[in-house]
């Protein structure tokens, strides 16, 4: 289940302790583990991981696992497997102990070049992974099945489905272990915004209960809808 769990007796410590910091890049994507470790993407297309109870803010370079060849924003980033660009949100999933990045974000590759965009979703095991795995994306921009946009966060649940809100293209696709292609199950199929409830407009957010309800943030409406496992439309 992906349903949080809230003690009601509860005491929560008010205290601010600083996990990671950069002087040189923001933070964007952050997740953890089972084991409390601490994971976050920055603007220079990196991923660090931050061990609970470790004394210090520095933080493992996670992903890539290559070294950039140069100091730049987004230096550290390039397509193969053992690079991204980069990560806009990231998701943990205990169970089969993945690390899951929207890989949506630019990258360069020398100081004077032009922005490079991946558009994929990477999957990476969280023991010593060297690699990443496509498990959405990959092929460009675009409205076709195999294909995604801008993504800020990502959901998988505990059967390993990935949902992927697109903000580019205004909808919400699922992807299945070993199919290459997505499936709409929440806005217009052909990349059409709008304000009704059959539409949205540049979704970010997105949880899944387990009935498979699909719950959006519609960011562009200002607005959480619902939508049904194969709905037509979402309810407020």
């Amino acid at each position: 289940t992906r349903s949080p769990f809230l003690c009601t007796a509860a005491v929560y410590d008010n205290t601010v302790i600083t996990i990671g910091t950069s002087s040189s890049y923001g933070f964007y994507g952050i997740g953890t583990d089972l084991d409390n470790n601490i994971y976050a993407s920055n603007s220079g297309a990196q991923v660090y991981k931050y061990s609970y109870g470790s004394n210090s803010t520095d933080g493992i370079l996670y992903a890539p696992t290559i070294a950039p060849g140069f100091a730049y924003y987004g230096s550290a980033g390039g397509s193969s497997a053992t690079q991204i660009g980069t990560v806009y949100g990231l998701f943990v999933e205990p169970v089969s102990n993945y690390l899951y990045m929207a890989d949506t974000g630019s990258y360069y590759t020398g100081y004077n070049s032009v922005p490079n965009f991946n558009y994929r979703i990477q999957r990476w095991g969280l023991n010593g992974s060297v690699s990443g795995t496509t498990m959405a994306g990959g092929a460009g921009s675009g409205l076709a099945p195999n294909q995604i946009g801008t993504v800020f966060n990502i959901y998988v649940d505990t059967n390993g489905v990935l949902y992927v809100p697109d903000v580019t293209y205004h909808r919400v696709t699922k992807w299945t272990l070993s199919v290459a292609v997505g499936v709409v199950v929440a806005g217009s199929e052909y990349g059409v915004k709008g304000s009704s409830l059959a539409l949205l407009n540049g979704p970010q957010g997105i949880w899944v209960d387990n009935s498979g309800n699909v719950y959006v943030s519609d960011t562009g409406n200002h607005r959480v809808v619902r939508w049904a496992r194969g709905g037509r439309r979402g309810v407020l």
